[in-house]
């Protein structure tokens, strides 16, 4: 973060007060804003004394990690740990919470709460991907966001009109591209991540794929899980066997190329590898596999 750069809230709760009910309801408006940078590992937030006022919160987190919950039934239904380009949405009419994890790292993200009928129904088609989806921080709803923030620091004036259009214009903007982000579902998560891994086939590791999905390896771990339910060394290990059986299937290489191919220094480690993974040896899946091929046929690679 430069010196320019501020955290700062803003609040908006009773521009023109009475005026908004009783002249022309507003379809969407903001109650508030702002950028904050948390760094008491005691910090916490919850709903419990806001729930008389229908109202959307919205946070995105741009440094750091932090932790949502809701589903408060006896104890916290789901929790998920938030890193950067986590956006969460939470509405009024269900319990939730977010808190610092206590790691003693700083914890920066942007934030907006909104409210009115457009609000309703544009954030419950969002909610429809889960209450937590992955944007870019290039993407233009966190632009919008980016830009709303510089003009309150200039002190821009602003009524209830003008901040309106700015909420309607960012509901519909959030609606339509988080109905196409690229990690906003577990399928493409997974399809983005087994493409890394055939490209990296001898070495891939961990860390490398956190960093070319611009994570560190603590949150990428729990990323990864959320979306396909493997932790990462298991969804590259997974992936590998996957192309190993089409390769033994489909082509006339050897065990020893297709165990060196995957980045397996042994055959005999990738032979017992594979047979844990498949219930049988590379050759024995081979066989039952091209029974019905012409082994002249199969591709040579």
């Amino acid at each position: 973060m430069s010196g320019m750069e501020k955290f700062q809230t803003y609040s908006f709760p009773e521009l023109e007060p009475g005026v908004e009910t009783q002249d022309f309801p507003l379809p969407v408006r903001i109650i508030g804003t702002g950028r904050e940078r948390i760094t008491e590992p005691s910090y916490r937030w919850n709903n419990l004394r806001h729930r008389h006022r229908p109202f959307h919160v919205l946070q995105y987190t741009t440094a750091g990690h932090g932790v949502f919950r809701w589903g408060r039934d006896g104890g916290w239904k789901e929790a998920r740990v938030l890193g950067p380009g986590d956006l969460f949405v939470a509405s009024w009419n269900f319990e939730f919470e977010y808190l610092h994890p206590g790691n003693g790292e700083p914890w920066e993200f942007r934030w907006i709460i909104v409210e009115g009928t457009l609000a309703d129904q544009a954030l419950a088609r969002v909610c429809r991907l889960g209450p937590v989806v992955f944007l870019d921080p290039g993407s233009a709803p966190i632009l919008l966001l980016e830009n709303l923030h510089r003009r309150l620091e200039l002190r821009d004036s602003w009524d209830r009109w003008a901040l309106s259009t700015v909420a309607y214009e960012w509901c519909l903007c959030l609606v339509n591209h988080a109905g196409s982000a690229n990690l906003s579902t577990a399928d493409e998560v997974s399809r983005l991540a087994s493409g890394w891994v055939l490209a990296h086939l001898a070495d891939a590791d961990c860390p490398s794929m956190a960093a070319w999905f611009g994570y560190n390896d603590k949150y990428f771990a729990e990323f990864l899980r959320r979306h396909t339910g493997l932790t990462p060394q298991r969804f590259i290990l997974d992936r590998k066997l996957r192309y190993a059986s089409v390769l033994l299937a489909s082509t006339a290489r050897t065990v020893g190329a297709i165990s060196s191919e995957l980045g397996f220094a042994e055959d005999n480690y990738f032979s017992k590898v594979f047979r844990r993974h498949s219930g049988q040896t590379p050759q024995e899946y081979r066989r039952r596999h091209q029974e019905s091929l012409v082994f002249d046929e199969l591709v040579p690679l």
